[in-house]
């Protein structure tokens, strides 16, 4: 989800991991609702990232990234924090909501 606006990221991918795997991450494309599917197994913990977009979580420098517990993701939903904007959601039940945003044309520069 864009941390700005609040609008649906399309046709996109966001790219995830299960339990730690560090050889391999899952490619998964979002649809027309900005909605990418993920099925890993109970009590498994998921780590996830953007693709072609900011990353809006706050991170620090020495500071593992967050990894989210597929049970609590199903039985509660969970919102990452969003530092790019005042956009906040709920999730329901199931739902992971990651916020995003477009670089500005000055990152794009320096990659």
């Amino acid at each position: 989800m864009n941390g700005r606006n609040g609008k649906a990221i399309r046709d996109e991918h966001v790219q995830a991991r299960i339990d730690g795997a560090k050889d391999w991450t899952l490619d998964l494309p979002t649809n027309p609702d900005g909605v990418a599917e993920l099925q890993a197994p109970p009590g498994s913990m998921v780590y996830i990232m953007s693709d072609l977009y900011v990353d809006c979580r706050p991170f620090k420098k020495g500071i593992k990234h967050p990894w989210y517990s597929m049970d609590e993701i199903v039985a509660h939903g969970l919102a990452t924090e969003n530092n790019c904007g005042k956009v906040r959601r709920e999730a329901q039940p199931g739902e992971l909501i990651f916020f995003v945003r477009l670089f500005h044309w000055w990152e794009r520069w320096m990659l």
